[in-house]
């Protein structure tokens, strides 16, 4: 608020005629003769039969301050916003008490059992907790299961908080409003441009819920911490510091787990605890890289998973190619289920800095001279209007038909069968963390088509890990929450809740889908979090998490 509208409104007696009347507070407090003397610091000072006494603006509702005589102004509209904000900022407290206290508790059970790794988890949590820095320490058995209730709450609360606050500014805008007509009327401009400013200010700040509720002082922005030693085996090379994991997979339908792929069941049996990355496949192939850097890949119709040694750090694989591998160095590998042509150009790319399979095809940016050209299929408009493309930073694909694309000056270019446009009102983007998602250099995430930009504000800033595709949108938090909407409103809320539990804490994932067939999620969970791998039901999955 500014200086100049605070001074002259809150300061003096309100342009209104002071009336005596009877009154009584919200806070049950009785006035006979009730007149106003002024109003100062978010208080009417009122003058009655037994005194004088000060009185919170708060506890005056609309009706009693028109009987008093008080008119709106900017300083008392500025009083009720701050009220109500301070109300919301409450329930946030309240809720990281609650958990406080129960940690204390399950901390106390683990001392008392003698349960020294757990105890050490539990009191890394309250110590996070109380500097607000993400909760991401691996998690099993109490602490997993009371920190999935603690998270689904507070996301539920940013959604109240954000609703409520975005209807406390609304009220807060139309009094301004009317204020600035009046201003306008009595020939004040300087003071109805100045209002004019403010509501249009306050109208900025509430957009995007997450930084909304950060900008309000709802929920304090989280602090940086640095990198701490892992409990947990980690990888080398490019994946040093990754958990090592096994592969996790459960269906997002109650019929889903009756289709049980030959995949499924050599992953099972292989039972990969080493894996630090999965790729992006199609069908139920499935391509993940190990601790070593290796690419390990279980596809339909073999016996045993193909391994690539290698120091890689990106997998992907679509229909008609092999699962291709991008190394640290820039080149490429790819399994043995490939067509000469391709096997050839795959060989001679050497400066490669990302890859995005599609359709067949599978698109690749350059990190020397910054731009994309498409292997397979580049005969196809969209591959053709991409290689003329300049300064491309990523690009993903929906299908080879859409492509979207980062421009290293933060810009976003759309490209729908050869026709490229950019994409006004979309800039200052650093990432594409998936097709139709862009993220900007404050880790906010912006919906550059049709998932929902609520869900996305639900997943909060700098995800670990984010994917669209056949109706889903996923995605892994900073604090390693799992996030899960069917834009096709086919999941009941049970199964949707039940994922999110089960996959809570897990560090990478990709969708499998078939055309009209059943979505399966394949996720990473730490390998010491999880007793097996491959397809579970997920009451079993979380039931055998919570042991852990």
């Amino acid at each position: 608020m500014r200086p100049l509208l605070l001074s002259g409104f809150l300061m003096l007696l309100t342009g209104g005629i002071s009336v005596a009347v009877d009154i009584t507070t919200a806070a049950g407090q009785s006035y006979e003769n009730a007149e106003v003397r002024g109003i100062e610091g978010g208080s009417v000072i009122l003058s009655h039969t037994g005194g004088v006494v000060r009185v919170p603006l708060t506890e005056l509702s609309d009706e009693l301050r028109s009987n008093l005589g008080i008119e709106p102004t900017v300083g008392i509209a500025k009083v009720d916003l701050e009220a109500k904000i301070g109300s919301l900022k409450q329930a946030f407290s309240d809720l990281d008490k609650a958990y406080a206290n129960k940690l204390s508790e399950i901390e106390e059970n683990a001392k008392s059992q003698g349960r020294l790794e757990d105890l050490i988890g539990i009191q890394k949590e309250l110590e996070d907790l109380k500097k607000n820095a993400p909760l991401d320490t691996p998690a099993n058995g109490e602490l997993l299961k009371v920190r999935g209730i603690y998270q689904q709450e507070l996301k539920n609360r940013k959604a109240q908080a954000f609703t409520s606050l975005k209807e406390a500014v609304s009220v807060y805008q139309a009094t301004l409003k009317k204020i600035q007509e009046a201003f306008t009327r009595s020939g004040e401009i300087e003071k109805a441009v100045e209002v004019k400013k403010e509501i249009e200010e306050i109208g900025s700040k509430v957009r995007l819920p997450e930084l909304s509720l950060v900008t309000f002082g709802l929920v304090a922005p989280s602090t940086p911490q640095p990198p701490s030693p892992a409990p947990l085996p980690v990888g080398a090379g490019a994946n040093a510091g990754q958990p090592l994991c096994r592969i996790v997979i459960v269906g997002t339908s109650p019929d889903a787990g009756d289709a049980i792929h030959e995949t499924f069941e050599m992953i099972r049996q292989t039972d990969r605890t080493d894996l630090v990355r999965i790729g992006r496949t199609i069908r139920t192939n499935i391509g993940a890289i190990a601790s070593d850097g290796s690419l390990v890949y279980w596809r339909e119709g073999s016996t045993a998973p193909e391994v690539i040694p290698g120091d890689h750090v990106q997998c992907e694989q679509n229909f008609g190619l092999p699962l291709v591998g991008l190394r640290r160095d820039g080149t490429l590998s790819f399994t043995s289920e490939v067509e000469p042509a391709i096997a050839a150009k795959l060989k001679q790319e050497t400066s490669i800095s990302q890859i995005s399979a599609t359709s067949g095809a599978l698109g690749l940016v350059s990190s020397s001279d910054h731009v994309a050209h498409v292997i397979g299929r580049s005969d196809h408009p969209t591959a053709q209007a991409i290689a003329k493309l300049e300064n491309i930073s990523e690009l993903d694909f929906s299908g080879l038909a859409f492509a979207h694309l980062l421009l290293r000056d933060g810009t976003i270019i759309i490209s729908v069968n050869g026709e490229t446009h950019q994409m006004t009102g979309f800039s200052d983007f650093v990432r594409l963390p998936c097709y139709g998602i862009g993220e900007r250099a404050s880790g906010e995430l912006v919906s550059l088509n049709t998932v929902p930009q609520a869900e996305l504000d639900s997943t909060g800033p700098n995800p670990r890990r984010c994917f669209q595709g056949a109706g889903y949108y996923a995605a892994i938090d900073r604090n390693q929450g799992f996030h899960l909407f069917n834009s096709k409103g086919e999941l009941r809320n049970s199964i949707e809740s039940d994922i999110e539990e089960a996959l809570t804490g897990a560090v990478d994932f990709t969708l499998l889908f078939e055309p009209d067939g059943p979505v399966w999620i394949a996720a990473l969970i730490p390998s010491q979090l999880v007793s097996r791998s491959g397809l579970w039901e997920l009451s079993e999955l979380i039931a055998d998490r919570q042991k852990r």
